[in-house]
């Protein structure tokens, strides 16, 4: 091989990316430089200039290649998040609405509340019948999961107020746990609690018992509407008078989506890169991602 195309060649060896040819017009200056360095001694035989074509074409090809690939890497790796590719199924089969349904970590089961918003059911997603968790006849809102599945917890409206109740699956009784609370959900590491306050109006971070709470600043006004968690539990999407917000877990950044209007409530997609946002009125409202 002559140096002066060994030089080319050498460099698509190099493994600093930066080394290498940044661009085809680069390659083909080098190329016409080894051509015109190269000696001539005879005439190259037609095997021989047919073997050289062939070469000069794989470096060719092999620049635009590597052109292309460093467009791609430096080009943001944006698309969308898609649901697995699976029909719809019907997973209750008696008739009536039911309210604020949730699903199990692990995906096995989910619970909800029932059609005249009292009681608590938890019902596996594979079928079967739907066990009753509660008997108390007060009003029941917003049931989460905690990350490990075994326990539960939901708003409950009391005598005077609304609270929050944690219930251990998969038969405890519901115990109090932070009294002028509502829509409850444990980050994703389970060391907090993000609920609202109805009184005060206020989103609110706490410990995962609720103790020391700070506030996120104003709490959603709609009855859809409340806190969820980023997976790295670094910050939190809440919806407040139609706006979408991403705030920081401890409260000490809150900016606003553009573009986003009407918004019910949001949560993020498992990886994290978007949100999930529930947003319209009526029988007009919709699910957009974001």
């Amino acid at each position: 091989t002559p140096a002066a195309l060994a030089r080319v060649v050498a460099l698509f060896l190099e493994k600093d990316r930066a080394a290498r040819y940044q661009c085809a017009a680069d390659l083909a200056l080098d190329l016409e430089v080894a051509l015109a360095e190269t000696p001539v001694v005879a005439a190259p035989s037609p095997e021989t200039r047919r073997h050289f074509t062939w070469l000069l074409g794989a470096l060719l090809v092999l620049g635009v290649a590597l052109v292309a690939s460093a467009l791609l890497w430096r080009r943001p790796q944006r698309s969308y998040w898609k649901l697995p590719a699976a029909a719809p199924k019907r997973v209750l089969r008696h008739t009536g609405f039911i309210f604020d349904a949730a699903i199990s970590p692990d995906g096995s089961q989910f619970v909800y509340v029932d059609s005249q918003g009292k009681e608590l059911y938890l019902q596996a997603l594979g079928g079967g019948e739907p066990r009753k968790l509660t008997s108390d006849e007060f009003r029941k809102e917003w049931p989460r999961f905690s990350p490990n599945g075994n326990r539960l917890i939901f708003g409950r409206a009391g005598p005077q107020k609304m609270g929050l109740y944690v219930l251990d699956l998969p038969a405890g009784i519901p115990r109090l746990q932070v009294e002028d609370a509502t829509k409850g959900e444990w980050s994703p590491d389970g060391g907090r609690l993000a609920f609202i306050r109805p009184s005060t109006k206020e989103a609110l971070v706490a410990d995962a018992e609720g103790r020391g709470p700070r506030s996120l600043g104003p709490a959603p006004d709609n009855r859809l509407a409340g806190v969820s968690w980023a997976p790295d539990g670094s910050r939190l999407a809440l919806a407040h008078q139609g706006k979408l917000y991403i705030v920081s877990a401890d409260g000490s950044s809150r900016h606003p989506l553009p573009g986003v209007e009407e918004a019910l409530h949001a949560v993020f997609t498992p990886d994290g890169s978007f949100l999930l946002v529930h947003k319209g009125t009526g029988l007009a409202s919709h699910l957009y991602q974001v």
